[in-house]
């Protein structure tokens, strides 16, 4: 059981999600509404009023927040943003700052998750500019300051390191056409397959048939440190503790292996 959103966060989201110039039109509320059998209690009020009236009502007979949440994902299912990817991006962001105070946020795949309750924003939004100051004196690359972030770092820095390590097999797939799980793809794609030749390489490949093995230069124990990585953040609970000093160093060589991905020039061996 979820527990009661406060009435001061029940209605900020539903002003952002009833905002007149970015929020839900009238009929998606109506059918979000329905859809989640929510009594639409007033429908003839504005957006904002009558999202609050329906989901305060909703909260107080079940005395859970269980619905609330239910409707807060069914309308961010990020299929219905498949093609206005910012903008589902921009309106997660800003529900986070809110539902961080209720010690939940969504995550890419449009579900909530527990996170430490926020006190203030300045506490969870100094701890993301510290992280992000001190990637970014190392010059860190870009994709991975963008998961310094209030959200993700509320005393726990788990889902900013888990954050940068989807992003980098995110590049991967990108770079190689595969779509293979995070678990598997690193030895897909720079791996020595049957013809012995990798799907992509950072380097000609004169320097990989001096080695037995692939991960010899130094991206390669990148990569061979992201694909231990990923195994690791696989087999323990998203409710994990990881404090910063030592997310710093599970983000920067994510960061190093970032650049080599967009900048050391890719051999695409396999039509």
């Amino acid at each position: 059981m979820i527990p009661s959103f406060s009435e001061a966060n029940l209605e900020q989201v539903s002003n952002y999600l009833g905002d007149t110039s970015t929020g839900l039109t009238g009929s998606e509320i109506e059918r979000y509404l329905r859809d989640s059998e929510i009594e639409d209690v007033n429908p003839s009020m504005t957006k904002r009023i009558r999202l609050y009236e329906a989901l305060a009502k909703k909260q107080r007979l079940d005395r859970c927040a269980n619905n609330i949440c239910s409707f807060i994902e069914r309308v961010m299912s990020p299929v219905l943003y498949v093609n206005s990817e910012d903008y589902f991006t921009t309106k997660q962001k800003e529900l986070n700052r809110i539902l961080s105070f209720e010690g939940i946020r969504l995550n890419d795949e449009g579900k909530l998750e527990p996170i430490k309750k926020a006190k203030t924003i300045s506490d969870a939004q100094e701890a993301a500019d510290q992280l992000r100051r001190k990637l970014m004196n190392r010059g860190v690359h870009g994709d991975v300051l963008k998961f310094c972030k209030a959200e993700l770092v509320q005393s726990n820095y788990f889902h900013a390191v888990l954050e940068a390590s989807k992003s980098v097999s995110q590049k991967i797939r990108d770079k190689s056409g595969l779509d293979s799980d995070a678990g598997n793809l690193v030895d897909d794609a720079f791996g020595i397959g049957k013809k012995a030749l990798p799907v992509l390489a950072f380097n000609s490949l004169e320097t990989l048939q001096k080695s037995d093995s692939c991960f010899h230069e130094e991206p390669y124990a990148l990569l061979s440190f992201q694909r231990k990585l990923v195994l690791v953040l696989q087999s323990v609970s998203p409710h994990s503790i990881l404090n910063k000093r030592f997310a710093e160093r599970l983000l920067y060589p994510q960061a190093v292996l970032l650049d080599n991905l967009c900048n050391a020039g890719f051999l695409f061996l396999h039509q």
